[in-house]
């Protein structure tokens, strides 16, 4: 992508060294370095360009396109591919890095997105449920809490309010955890409610 000759000087210095997929290098210090040295546009250039490259030669690494595309300021397609990836994560039980990726998708998400917001949190919060991670940042499912309401969407409201009573359940939080349950099991019977007569 345009920097063969410094690779090579890097390589020759040991600052690079080769592996599958290209070269590394030996020391995060050494990346650091190089990165400073390259000016803001010329670097959001270099990973945009990176991204289009391992889209036509390594496509599978969705990870890798998405940092590049969030490096090179393309937080709209970042995001799709943080999500693509983060679910390829959890097929693979690999969930911390999934909440990673579901994580920097919630914080490229601009309000406005409020749809893919609530599902990103609710994701991010079901993985951490999934970890155990009951202490984790509260201000997701929070957030999922309030946009479910914002949108009327009644379904992920109470996947939303399970998550946050159980949260509160296991960490110690007795009253929240009853208050939120309660408007929980109410909200599921309504909503069975509701069904039945659609049905009827």
């Amino acid at each position: 992508i345009g920097l063969a000759p410094v690779s090579e000087r890097l390589e020759s210095w040991r600052g690079l060294t080769p592996t599958s997929r290209g070269h590394a290098f030996t020391h995060d210090l050494l990346r650091a370095a190089v990165d400073e040295g390259i000016d803001d546009e010329a670097r959001r250039e270099l990973h945009a360009r990176a991204a289009a490259v391992i889209a036509e030669v390594d496509p599978s690494n969705i990870r890798a396109r998405a940092y590049h595309l969030d490096r090179a300021g393309l937080g709209v397609e970042a995001v799709e591919l943080y999500r693509q990836a983060a679910a390829s994560y959890v097929r693979d039980f690999a969930v911390p890095d999934a909440i990673a990726m579901w994580s920097r998708a919630l914080e490229l998400l601009p309000a406005i997105q409020a749809s893919d917001r609530l599902a990103v949190a609710l994701d991010v919060s079901s993985a951490r449920e999934m970890m155990s991670d009951y202490a984790g940042p509260r201000a997701v499912v929070d957030e999922a809490l309030a946009l479910a309401e914002q949108l009327g969407d009644e379904p992920a409201r109470l996947r939303a309010m399970l998550l946050a009573g159980g949260a509160a359940a296991r960490t110690g939080e007795a009253d929240r955890a009853e208050t939120i349950l309660r408007a929980a099991i109410e909200l599921a019977e309504r909503i069975s409610g509701d069904t039945a007569v659609g049905h009827s």
